[in-house]
């Protein structure tokens, strides 16, 4: 995007000594910090707001400032973005003018993967970061080294979205398909949740967002693919085709069928790796949740509270569906925050029946991020929920109004889920 010379991606990032990351609150970038400030590499960051990941990193010395020019120091050598920062960035643009190389988030990780002989991809539109989390969660409970970044925090690890074993050859990340994201990767296993058209702003069709997995595909040593989804059907350099109709005997200690079929695909990488299945079938039994993945965040006599990140409507309705097959008998009430206005017009017709397994389904805006003036005048949430089948659905009017109002909203439902990418967390304080 920015580099003029494309060869500083064949280096080792170990050989860069002091680099500053503009967006290092988010999951993926916090993560890569992490590691490499494990390399003894002078780690600096810059965000706009402070939340729970730049803490752990502040807690480790590395110092971390709102975004401003004077941040970044003539002595840095490396500078890497997450792929949603502005051009405009006071930061980036010191970079650019002082001729500091300017690197994204995938194309940094794509550096530090060099080293590592078993990269394990996890991709697919859905279901990437419980997988990773499921995968972590394996190796850890069976002792086998590795070495990871993942899009959630995950329990099993120390409530990490990293994991650090210097001895393993073994590096698992979750792989975004996101503006191409994925292909600075060269697995040597790729997982393939599923493939569904999704990131609208970017994939203009079908055809460009099958085609970039099928590039990951092709790069990849190793290929297991569910072929739930018809799109993905049409992938090709399949070793281990699976499907939800075959996870049904898997025993778990979560809900859901999603979250089976999920750790089907984990077993699958398993078994590739050599993991013997009364192994596997032993430690995946110790995945419970990752952070944001039904993450039950409050619980009294007379009511629960989770919370979810899902927000394509294929997420909320697996979702819905094994949060009422945990509560049978519960009356549900759903916040849900569409995740931008553009997703939203473009999945619309799917959104027509996602809600069926709540008793109450609450709308308080629409989440706006890299959102065009015509997506907004397009779409708003009556207009949303105007084309939702439910019996009780309502607009919400405002995080402020759902937060100010929380109680009254809810309180004749025993089981509450607060779901999205954005921040509809802030209506249970949750950051």
């Amino acid at each position: 995007m920015y580099l003029k010379d494309t060869s500083i991606l064949n280096k080792n990032i170990e050989s860069f000594k002091k680099i500053h990351i503009i967006g290092i609150s988010g999951i993926g970038l916090s993560a890569l910090a992490h590691i490499l400030h494990s390399k003894d590499i002078y780690i600096t960051g810059s965000t706009n707001a402070f939340n729970k990941q730049t803490k752990k990193l502040q807690d480790k010395g590395v110092l971390i400032n709102l975004h401003n020019q004077e941040n970044l120091s003539k002595d840095t050598q490396l500078v890497i973005i997450t792929q949603e920062i502005p051009s405009d960035n006071p930061e980036l643009q010191k970079a650019l003018d002082l001729n500091i190389p300017v690197i994204t988030y995938p194309q940094a990780v794509g550096m530090l993967l060099h080293g590592y002989k078993k990269v394990i991809t996890i991709s697919g539109t859905h279901g990437k970061s419980t997988s990773t989390a499921m995968l972590v969660t394996v190796l850890d409970k069976l002792n086998i080294p590795f070495n990871a970044i993942i899009g959630t925090d995950v329990v099993s690890i120390g409530y990490k979205n990293y994991h650090i074993d210097n001895s393993s050859d073994i590096f698992v990340v979750e792989a975004c398909e996101y503006m191409d994201a994925f292909l600075n990767y060269n697995p040597y296993i790729n997982l393939t949740t599923n493939v569904e058209w999704d990131h609208f702003d970017f994939f203009t069709s079908k055809e460009q967002y099958l085609e970039t997995f099928q590039k990951l595909l092709d790069k990849s040593q190793f290929n297991i693919v569910n072929i739930d989804l018809k799109l993905a059907e049409r992938l090709t350099n399949i070793d281990i085709k699976y499907s939800k109709s075959q996870s049904h005997s898997l025993n778990l200690s979560i809900t859901g069928d999603h979250n089976r079929t999920n750790a089907l695909g984990v077993k699958h990488i398993c078994e590739k790796l050599g993991i013997h299945e009364s192994d596997f079938n032993r430690a995946i039994l110790e995945f419970t949740h990752s952070a944001r993945r039904m993450e039950i965040v409050s619980q009294t006599e007379n009511q629960t509270i989770y919370t979810d990140y899902g927000h394509h409507p294929t997420e909320v309705k697996v979702t819905l569906q094994a949060l009422r097959e945990k509560h049978p008998d519960s009356k549900i009430c759903l916040f849900f925050q569409p995740h931008q206005y553009n997703r939203t017009i473009q999945t619309l017709a799917l959104f027509k029946d996602a809600f069926n397994n709540a008793d109450t389904v609450i709308i308080p805006d629409i989440y706006d991020a890299r959102d065009t003036l015509e997506d907004k005048l397009q779409m708003n949430t009556d207009k949303l929920i105007a084309n939702i089948e439910h019996p009780n659905i309502f607009n919400g009017e405002s995080l402020d109004n759902c937060k100010l109002k929380f109680a009254e909203l809810t309180k004749n439902h025993d089981i509450v889920m607060v779901m999205g990418a954005g921040n509809i967390t802030k209506i249970i304080d949750y950051y």
